[in-house]
């Protein structure tokens, strides 16, 4: 994927100004389609992330010390401290 230069960035900036997207969005209209909107809350996206994350730098440091991986219950307990440090509320 290509780069972008300053100049085309700026072309694509002011186009976008133009065009203005933000007011032309719809959103959900009816009540079914608003519960299922209501129902992808961003608190298991950004659970599992979390989760991810965890993991893998917790991987990554042991592999660069060149130390055995860590059981899986280790990283799932750095992912609950790190979850209440953040007050993520977890099911």
């Amino acid at each position: 994927m290509p780069r972008w230069t300053d100049e085309a960035r700026a072309k694509q900036s002011a186009l976008i100004r133009t065009w203005r997207p933000w007011e032309h969005s719809t959103g959900a209209k009816t009540p079914e389609f608003k519960a299922k909107v209501a129902a992808n809350s961003p608190g298991r996206y950004w659970r599992e992330r979390l989760w991810l994350a965890c993991w893998l730098s917790r991987q990554m440091r042991h592999l660069r010390a060149g130390e055995p991986l860590p059981p899986f219950e280790e990283s799932k307990a750095e992912f609950y401290r790190r979850a209440q440090k953040l007050n993520l509320t977890i099911e």
